[in-house]
């Protein structure tokens, strides 16, 4: 009789131990480590994104792209999406080496393109044949190569503009390029005819189409 006392107050004291019940699965620490083991197994196999070519990686553009081209201008922009870079707001081809066909945009007059030492293009300027003078230089990067903060300034006969650019880049591919970018943009103008002089803040959305080769 004391023996089987015994044996019950035992097996009580196990159950408190247990929390109470004897259904509840037990986490051993092996079962931590496989666990832990599995989620850097699932985060390994989707390799991170990488640049197919030094053009591409110029873009901030991962994959074999074939073709970007802007769809859509969301809200309003007062023409500041022309002057963001004439290169965003035309369509830009790569050769299946990755190669940019930089030959449709041979018309521009004085076409320069400079890239940072990582080799991210970092200003591209132009001029017009009545001396207009036009240039884009990305002040700052993320981590993806994108700009993050921009700066534009034409300047001709009738007038100075200055804009500041300021990007999110909130829908991304499965490629890891970007597809839909905010903008927010503060101008400055000044005018020659009249001397007058804004200042004004926009906010709009750029949706662009990527292709890639198969």
């Amino acid at each position: 009789m004391k023996k089987n006392l015994f044996l019950i107050v035992i097996t009580a004291i196990g159950l408190v131990a247990c929390g109470g019940s004897t259904n509840k699965p037990e986490t051993t620490e092996n079962d931590s480590i496989a666990d832990a083991t599995a989620e850097v197994e699932e985060v390994a196999e989707k390799p991170a994104p990488t640049f197919a070519s030094s053009d591409l990686k110029m873009f901030g553009l991962y994959g074999n792209v074939k073709e970007v081209s802007k769809i859509e201008v969301q809200g309003s922009t007062d023409n500041y999406d022309y002057c963001r870079n004439i290169i965003e707001n035309s369509t830009i081809r790569f050769s299946n080496e990755g190669k940019w066909n930089k030959k449709e945009f041979s018309g521009l007059l004085d076409f320069i393109t400079k890239c940072n030492n990582d080799g991210f293009i970092v200003s591209v300027s132009h001029r017009e044949s009545d001396g207009t003078t036009y240039e884009n230089t990305i002040t700052e990067f993320n981590d993806n190569g994108w700009a993050q903060k921009e700066t534009f300034e034409e300047d001709g006969p009738y007038g100075l503009y200055k804009y500041k650019y300021a990007y999110k880049y909130p829908v991304i591919d499965n490629n890891g390029n970007w597809t839909e970018r905010k903008v927010t943009v503060d101008a400055h103008t000044e005018s020659y005819e009249d001397d007058s002089k804004t200042n004004k803040h926009s906010e709009f959305t750029v949706v662009r189409k990527i292709t890639y080769y198969e």
